[in-house]
């Protein structure tokens, strides 16, 4: 089983690693993070995805970290399929956790 990625310099880390990745932004990444990550996670062929309505505060709430601008994981794993498909459906998954 592959393992959760939180934090830029590990996730850069990792894109720079073998391996196809799910690379997931919190809404309020830096621009700079955002551009630097993003353009790396594509030149490696990984999958990028924002996360709508989750901001960095939330996101690190949720792994129990401080607050994370970015997160990968493996691919091939069923947890990235799953949450790949929260992005696409965007916000409503938040609101339904929030019981909204």
């Amino acid at each position: 089983m592959g393992a959760l990625v939180p934090g830029q310099d590990r996730v850069e880390r990792a894109l720079r690693s073998s391996g196809k990745w799910l690379v997931l932004f919190a809404e309020d990444t830096n621009g700079a993070v955002l551009r630097r990550l993003g353009a790396l996670a594509a030149r490696q062929g990984a999958t990028i995805r924002p996360l709508k309505g989750i901001d960095r505060r939330l996101l690190g709430e949720r792994l129990g970290l401080r607050p994370v601008q970015v997160l990968a994981l493996p691919a091939d794993e069923p947890l990235a399929e799953r949450l790949s498909g929260w992005c696409d459906e965007g916000s409503d998954v938040h609101e339904q956790n929030q019981g909204v």
